[in-house]
């Protein structure tokens, strides 16, 4: 049968042992977690979808609002299908791990239809034949946007779970920056010609909080969150990875206006610019301003008063939408337009 390969990134490796050690501590089976957390990051990162089964107690779902994964030992084994999906709206997923980086995907099938096609077995328990699963990823295409979402809705507390993720991977980067900062390092940084230290926080506190940041805009937006690290040497492969989704750039907001920076550089790249504040002190509570196109809030922007340059402009609260897109399964391939 056909098959679909999904590589993971080392920092994505490092997502799932983080997360399997937290599954672990809430009861899971040792011997399966690290295989289970990797098969349902991998389907997350195809379909671009949030990766739900971080939290081990959520609602029985591993990845978006509908999808189960079924973490299988080989590509031909028969998988076994649980009565609670059924009637859901679900769609079940079949991952099976070949290597630290690398998952092999079987396919899909909307669970109701996995049940009727399913068998019973010898236990009594019902099993779907591989080769019944679909290979393409199901195409959406937006039927309209919801109303603007009132503000209560827009506020989002992270869980344990997601913290302790998003406080790992802020640390990573803290790290990797420091390597970038060693004398003779063959990957120097240095501070754009516009920052204020004096200004600016700790680094290594704004590293977890830009994280938790990029972490609840993915989940509000239901768009994986690659959870990057990279040093210098992986900068340019880093690029090819957004903040959230794969066109979503996420701002964090501190000042007392409400503004937040739009950069020159990143026009004309097709980019969905998301604000959102991190509440202060415990860094888990965010408020999402909401999402505009990246060209138009440049358009819209005023210059930035602390880049002389002219490279950054900083664009109201007021021009962020709140809406989002109601999706429907295409009957044809359909591209997803980028702001959705």
């Amino acid at each position: 049968m056909q098959q679909q390969t999904v590589l993971l990134e080392a920092w994505e490796q490092k997502a799932a042992t983080v997360a399997a050690r937290l599954h672990i501590t809430a009861g899971h089976d040792p011997s399966r977690a690290r295989r289970v957390c990797t098969a349902q990051i991998a389907v997350a990162k195809h379909t671009n979808r949030y990766w739900t089964g971080l939290t081990p107690d959520n609602a029985g779902t591993h990845v978006g609002a509908n999808i189960v994964v079924h973490t299988g030992e080989d590509l031909t084994a028969p998988i076994l299908l649980d009565d609670t999906n059924v009637g859901r709206a679900r769609t079940v997923w079949v991952a099976v791990p070949a290597a630290p980086d690398e998952v092999h995907l079987a396919g899909w099938l909307p669970y109701d239809q996995a049940w009727q096609q399913a068998i019973t077995g010898p236990d009594g328990r019902r099993y779907l034949d591989p080769r019944a699963l679909l290979q393409d990823v199901p195409a959406l295409v937006v039927t309209g946007r919801t109303n603007p979402l009132p503000a209560d809705q827009m506020i989002l507390t992270l869980t344990d779970q997601e913290f302790t993720l998003a406080e790992h991977v802020g640390t990573g980067r803290q790290g990797a920056h420091e390597q970038t900062r060693q004398p003779g390092s063959a990957h120097a940084t240095r501070d754009a010609a516009y920052y204020d230290r004096k200004r600016m926080e700790d680094d290594a506190r704004a590293n977890v909080a830009g994280c938790v940041a990029e972490l609840a805009i993915a989940r509000f937006s239901n768009r994986y969150w690659p959870a990057t690290v990279w040093t210098g040497q992986w900068t340019r492969n880093a690029q090819r990875f957004s903040d959230a989704g794969r066109n979503f750039e996420v701002r964090r907001v501190r000042n007392r206006r409400d503004e937040t920076a739009v950069r020159r550089k990143q026009l004309g790249k097709g980019l969905i610019l998301w604000a959102a504040r991190v509440h202060e002190p415990d860094l888990r509570r965010v408020e999402v301003f909401g999402w505009i196109d990246h060209d138009q809030a440049w358009d819209l922007g005023t210059p930035a008063d602390y880049d002389r340059d002219g490279n950054t402009r900083v664009v109201a609260r007021t021009h962020f939408r709140s809406d989002l897109p109601l999706l429907r399964r295409a009957q044809s391939p359909a591209v997803l337009p980028a702001a959705a």
